[in-house]
Parts: structure tokens; sequence; C-alpha cells
């Protein structure tokens, strides 16, 4: 059910499918463009790592960091894709498939959530839906969750982030410590708050910014994994690995190989 724009470079790899949905990775190529296409289900994007802007209804959402853009079936849009790439996971339903669920007016526009306790819901249900342990029982409940959460939920960007964030940007990024006697904040008040207004955490976001720096890497060049890995600010390979694994669940040589097959 998955319908691709004809400008659609990227690549789809299914992870699981159950009788109403499907869910899959998808990896889009630097500086793409996706001219404006619709699905034939709901379609919610989750994002992992990369960044693109995302256009509907007059309106466009920066997708940089956590967060969950949906849109209904037969919803156009169209995307930017940004030079670091963009890797996200897709999950499209039959809207009968949750019917069981009182979730109101949940499919009837598109809807976009950056951060909040939308991210934090979007990452619990990825790793719900990759785990092989649970029937699509939970399936079907972890995802009545996750629109009873993020259509319960809006949140205000607090005035301190921007600066957190360009400082956590640099080459060197700072430490909680740091940023925290910038801001004038407690360290472990600004450690809950950030997971709270971003959807992951300081250390997290770190590891995301190191597997965009890798991805880049691994697109554009076939310098060992060992470089790749001290270059992109890991301490050694098996520590890339362990992220990479953490962030896309795949490890850096597979995704390497898919992207040069492409």
């Amino acid at each position: 059910m998955f319908v691709k724009s004809v400008s659609f470079k990227g690549r789809v790899r299914e992870v699981r499918s159950c009788s109403g949905a499907r869910f899959a990775a998808v990896s889009h190529a630097p500086n793409s463009i996706i001219d404006s296409h619709q699905h034939d289900w709901p379609n919610l994007t989750i994002h992992l790592a990369g960044a693109c802007v995302e256009r509907f209804d007059d309106t466009s959402a920066l997708l940089n960091g956590p967060g969950v853009v949906f849109h209904p079936a037969f919803s156009g849009h169209a995307d930017e894709v940004l030079s670091s790439g963009l890797e996200t996971v897709g999950l499209m339903f039959d809207p009968a498939w949750l019917s069981n669920f009182a979730l109101g007016n949940a499919f009837d526009r598109p809807r976009s959530w950056l951060g909040g306790r939308a991210a934090l819901a979007a990452r619990k249900l990825v790793a719900i839906w990759t785990s092989r342990t649970v029937d699509e029982a939970h399936l079907r409940r972890a995802t009545a969750h996750f629109f009873h959460v993020a259509t319960a939920n809006e949140h205000r960007r607090p005035a301190w982030l921007d600066r957190a964030s360009d400082m956590l940007a640099g080459e060197s990024p700072a430490s909680t410590r740091s940023i925290a006697e910038s801001l004038n904040l407690h360290p472990a008040w600004l450690a809950r708050r950030y997971r709270q207004a971003t959807g992951e955490g300081l250390h997290e976001t770190l590891r995301r910014k190191r597997v965009e720096r890798a991805l880049t890497a691994l697109r554009a060049s076939d310098a060992p994994l060992a470089e790749v890995a001290l270059d992109s600010g890991f301490c050694d390979q098996p520590h890339m690995n362990r992220c990479f694994r953490q962030v896309l669940g795949q490890s850096p040589q597979a995704y390497r190989s898919a992207a040069q097959a492409r």
C-alpha cells in the first residue's frame, strides 16, 4: 500500500506487516525532491535521522530531529530532503484496523508533531513494531495509544532550547553540565526537560548526529568503517555499529551496501 511519487529515488525496506497495516524503513537520498503524492491508506512518518521539509495544505514542517508527520488517505504532500539525507520509518494502516478504538477525528487531517510527548510516544511505537515478540493485537493497541497521546498533547518550544541545540551541534559538542551552566539551569532539570521538549535525551541527540555524519561518509566514499567511525566522532567501529543499530536498526555495512546498490 505504499504509493511512491514518480520522483522518489529512495529505498523502502519492509520491516513488518499484518492484516491491516505495514511498517517499513524508508531511506531518502540527499537533496532529493519528491513531488506531491498520496497514499491509499493513512500514513504515519516517524523521523530517525537526517532532515527534510514536508509541504502539505499550504503549510510546511521541518522534520529535523524526533518528530512525526501524519497524512490521511489520499492527502497530497511533497518533500524536500536536505543535504543530510533522510531516514524514517513509515506506518500505513487501514483505518478499519483501528476501528475498535475511540480515536475520534484523529485521521481527519494532516498533522505534524515535532518533539514533545508525541515524539517520545513515536519512539516507543517504533520499538514495539520492530519487536518480534509482540502479536498483532498488541500492535493495534500500541498504534491506537500513540494517536491518543499525540492528539491530546500539544507543547510549546522552550525559550532556551535553540541555544542548547546550537551548543550540541558544534564540532566539539558541549556537555550537559556546561550547557546547563551557560543557561543558568540545573543539569538534572535540563536533562529531564530537554527529553520532554525534544523527544530524545541529550546523549541520544549526540548519538543521532554522529550517525548522521557517518551516513554522509558511507554514501560518499569507500573509506574503511573504522576510519568513518573515528571521523564521525565514535570511539571506534564497534561503538558506531551499536549506535547504528540503536538509531536505524541496521549495521553501517548493511546501510552502505544498500545505498551503493541503488
